[in-house]
């Protein structure tokens, strides 16, 4: 097992949806500074309205149209941008963040249904700008930040979202990933020392498990959500810490 690295080459694609010339100016401005200030490469495509965005990535096999990020503005006549969130969700799936801007302060309310990140109210823009973007920073980060692994059959590479959970087997160290089981070589406290700043837990001896895919936290076991389904015991001096990691990362 080898530290993370990230792949310094990768750029993020932003979409800005707004039909407030003006604001879009500002709005551009922020998240190129942004990014620039987290040492990240971006590239930002602006869209006056919905049917615009619509019909550049709409079946298209462009990298260019596939956003890593969508700002879309609530309010625009038109597909607003609650509508518009719905066509990206069928289109591109579950995988691009979201995130919206509103004039609106009830708004706020109508977001989540579309897996958003987050929003931004104009009225507190700064302040809400800053937490959003960061939360989508560190989604980001998790995507690519690559870890390797060595196996019998050779070394390769995951993310820290593509591991459910890591256990002793044997004598040796397993892996369960989205696309199936590695037999891997090192131990449990090197894998956890790797994933130190992700969000990893270790619920009893010989687990260590992504809270991404937590279903159920319970003081004596814990159930996940994926494909693997099954329940993991949680020891009963570790059940305070297990919760107050847990409950870390449902805030951030």
């Amino acid at each position: 097992m080898k530290d993370s690295c990230i792949n310094c080459n990768s750029i993020i694609h932003v979409a800005v949806v707004d039909d407030d010339n003006t604001f879009i100016e500002r709005y551009t401005m922020m998240v190129d500074g942004f990014m620039k200030k987290n040492g990240l490469e971006c590239s930002i495509t602006c869209f006056a309205d919905g049917n615009e965005l619509i019909q550049n990535i709409d079946g298209s096999s462009d990298s260019l149209a596939s956003f890593d990020l969508y700002c879309l503005d609530i309010e625009m006549p038109g597909m607003n941008g609650l509508e518009l969130a719905g066509e990206i969700r069928r289109i591109k799936g579950d995988v691009p963040d979201i995130t919206f801007v509103t004039s609106n302060d009830n708004a706020v309310y109508d977001v989540f249904k579309f897996k958003a990140l987050g929003y931004v109210r104009k009225s507190l823009l700064e302040k809400d700008f800053e937490e959003t973007m960061g939360r989508f920073v560190r989604e980001w980060r998790n995507r690519t930040r690559l870890y390797e692994f060595e196996s019998k059959e050779g070394i390769f590479t995951k993310t820290a979202s593509e591991i459910i959970y890591g256990e002793v087997y044997g004598h040796n160290l397993r892996i369960c990933c989205n696309d199936g089981s590695y037999k891997i070589k090192g131990t449990l406290s090197e894998l956890a020392a790797m994933l130190k700043d992700e969000h990893f837990i270790q619920p009893y001896k010989g687990y260590l498990v992504n809270c991404q895919y937590i279903g159920f936290l319970k003081s004596r076991e814990l159930t996940l959500k994926s494909g693997d389904v099954r329940t993991i015991p949680v020891s009963k001096y570790k059940w305070q810490e297990v919760k107050e990691e847990y409950m870390k990362y449902i805030k951030s």
